[in-house]
């Protein structure tokens, strides 16, 4: 079983479909649209801000081998200075809060199954800090820490816990991307081309084969 979060997401999306047949696939998001139902076998619509929905959500699935990938995410663009409390939460709870509501129950079925894969999702742009970013930076960074604290806390149970580092796609946020612009940020890629959901598909075969790769950060993004 493969479960994604914030699985309304382009990226989402193409990356189950490419999976589909491989495994049983379970999204979670807050708002379902037609597509997510059709691409996911089953499907849960919750709040992230009220975790008792979320945590009864989860306790529903069953599974011996489940696979977690953390697409979830939320990306404003402001200056430092200009940041606002509200903001702060926001960004932090989407970005890494979540993951300590959903992540607790579904751990313990892993430990009961002695297997169990967590795959979270970062950004090369945000690991190296670009300027505006920096909430989207500091939560997707603390991504790191978690997938590293849980690799050395539950790997005697077969479980491992690993972070993506995506570089530039060619969906979602890319596609409301001004033409220039767009041109500029590919022409920084050494292959000179955005990336494709398959490659991050592809990933998540290998971590689910691989029992030794654990707490590592895996670039997908073309050499940026």
């Amino acid at each position: 079983m493969i479960i994604f979060f914030g699985a309304n997401s382009a990226l989402a999306l193409r990356c189950a479909a490419a999976l589909g047949e491989e495994d049983t696939l379970v999204g979670f998001c807050r708002k379902a649209s037609k597509t997510t139902r059709e691409t996911y076998d089953q499907v849960f619509e919750i709040d992230y801000r009220q975790p008792q929905s979320a945590m009864d959500a989860i306790e529903r699935i069953a599974g011996e081998r489940i696979t977690v990938v953390n697409f979830a995410a939320r990306k404003i663009d402001k200056l430092f200075i200009n940041i606002e409390a509200d903001d702060v939460s926001d960004m932090l709870e989407t970005n890494l809060g979540v993951n300590f509501i959903v992540l607790p129950p579904l751990i313990r079925k892993m430990v009961s199954a002695k297997w169990g894969r967590i795959i979270f999702l970062s950004s090369t742009g945000a690991l190296r800090g670009d300027s505006g970013l920096t909430l989207y930076s500091t939560a997707k960074t603390g991504l790191i820490g978690l997938a590293r604290s849980l690799a050395r806390e539950y790997g005697r149970f077969g479980i491992t816990a690993n972070v993506l580092s995506l570089g530039y796609f060619d969906a979602g946020l890319m596609d409301s991307i001004p033409e220039k612009l767009r041109a500029t940020m590919i022409a920084d890629i050494p292959s000179k081309k955005l990336g494709d959901a398959s490659n991050i598909a592809e990933s998540v075969r290998f971590l689910i084969r691989a029992d030794y790769v654990n707490g590592a950060v895996i670039p997908i993004d073309g050499g940026l």
